[in-house]
């Protein structure tokens, strides 16, 4: 029962496994005892295995609040414009498809574009597995690139590629993904919002950019569009429920632009 309530409290829809903890209850020091949500406690020296999705991470909380790893509410992904400071804005000179999405970050989260692009589809819904399987078997006839050969070469070597996208360009507050296809190009930007002003909310951005090449490209967006913004949302969503990685303890080192 504990472990599943610190899961819950901790924002991770996955099994979790107490590796080593230890608790001081701020109302009383001396009382070692499991805290529960409602509870102001901290752990001093917890640390957690979730597996899920092929997704695993040691989270160390030494010291830090429960409220560190607390999910967001703020779960809703809302459709904007094109962000105009993106690196994918001008990525094409005519667009057959442009559309964003942004959803706030909670104070403490991390603002590292990479760092929350490969948490995003870590923690995909299974639906859209699904969805990318029957994609595949229906595109493979035409020769055009299939996600389980995309996903073969990160597999392989990793090296500039996050999950079946390659690695365009990265920034302190972006990062670009994408592919080129004979029907299509794309272009993906996960974009972390500057903060205008102390204690300003900030937000990402998951913005798509599509430039088709032929009839078969403008066919297959025209297909594929409905579809799409509903696992950019579903992505965004199933992400914040889990909880964003926090800034102090899971935030890599903002990479070097490329």
């Amino acid at each position: 029962m504990f472990v599943t309530e610190l899961g819950r409290t901790c924002g991770f829809e996955a099994e979790l496994t107490i590796i080593e903890c230890s608790f001081v209850s701020i109302r009383n020091p001396q009382a070692h005892v499991p805290p529960s949500p409602a509870d102001t406690c901290q752990l001093r020296s917890v640390s957690l295995r979730a597996e899920q999705n092929n997704y695993i991470g040691l989270l160390d909380v030494r010291n830090k609040p429960l409220s560190a790893y607390m999910s967001t509410e703020h779960h809703h992904a809302t459709s904007v414009s094109l962000p105009p400071e993106s690196a994918i804005a001008k990525a094409y000179t005519s667009m057959n498809l442009a559309d964003a999405y942004s959803i706030e970050l909670p104070t403490g989260a991390s603002t590292n574009p990479e760092l929350l692009a490969r948490f995003i589809f870590a923690h995909q819904a299974p639906w859209i597995s699904s969805l990318m399987t029957v994609r595949d078997a229906l595109v493979a006839g035409f020769g055009l690139k299939t996600a389980k050969h995309l996903a073969s070469l990160e597999a392989e070597s990793g090296a500039g590629r996050l999950s079946i996208f390659k690695i365009y360009s990265t920034s302190p507050t972006e990062i670009v993904l994408g592919e080129d296809d004979k029907h299509l190009d794309f272009r993906l930007s996960v974009l972390c919002s500057v903060q205008s002003s102390p204690g300003a909310k900030r937000h990402l951005i998951l913005s798509t950019v599509v430039h088709c090449h032929n009839r078969l490209g403008r066919l297959y967006i025209l297909l594929i569009a409905p579809f799409h913004r509903l696992v950019v949302q579903s992505s965004l969503r199933s992400a914040a429920r889990i909880g964003w990685p926090s800034a102090t303890s899971l935030n890599r080192t903002a990479p070097a632009p490329r």
